[in-house]
């Protein structure tokens, strides 16, 4: 019985890693870059696309304004992002003792600017994370994110 409640508190926690993640780096009124960076490992990497690994401390998640533009524009089809959100859902957590992985879907809305327009991207997103135990709490060690889907509607003014 003790070891179902250890993987049900596991699976919850890795469940609520993957919403604090989205949480803080869409950040709804924070966009927080400390509190993003505090779901991943210190060596982690996110793999956009099965492109190349980057180091998530080198893409300045939560601070959107710092990551590359070329990378920007490349996972985002963006040049800057002003405002964005995100739905995290169907969060499947697989254990293996101190490590798991966990994939789940999202739909993003970012808000910002192309080519010195305003423009907008919704997004399906596929996630895989591996993330392992690190004194006792969950973190992020491999982000995988695929794009789905994604559309560029025509932004409008307020009332419109």
């Amino acid at each position: 019985m003790t070891e179902k409640l250890e993987d049900a508190a596991d699976h919850l926690a890795l469940t609520e890693l993957v919403h604090r993640y989205a949480h803080h780096v869409h950040g709804h009124s924070d966009r927080d870059a400390e509190l993003t960076a505090s779901c991943f490992t210190e060596d982690a990497v996110f793999v956009f696309d099965g492109g190349e690994p980057l180091r998530v401390s080198d893409l300045g998640l939560g601070a959107m304004s710092s990551v590359d533009p070329a990378v920007m524009r490349r996972t985002n089809g963006l040049d800057r992002i002003d405002a964005s959100s995100s739905a995290t859902t169907n969060v499947s957590v697989e254990l293996h003792g101190d490590t798991a992985t966990v994939e789940s879907l999202a739909i993003t809305t970012l808000v910002g600017q192309r080519d010195g327009a305003p423009a907008m991207r919704v997004r399906g997103i596929g996630l895989r994370d591996e993330a392992v135990r690190v004194d006792g709490e969950w973190k992020i060690a491999r982000r995988g994110h695929d794009l789905l889907w994604a559309f560029a509607p025509t932004p409008v003014g307020p009332g419109e």
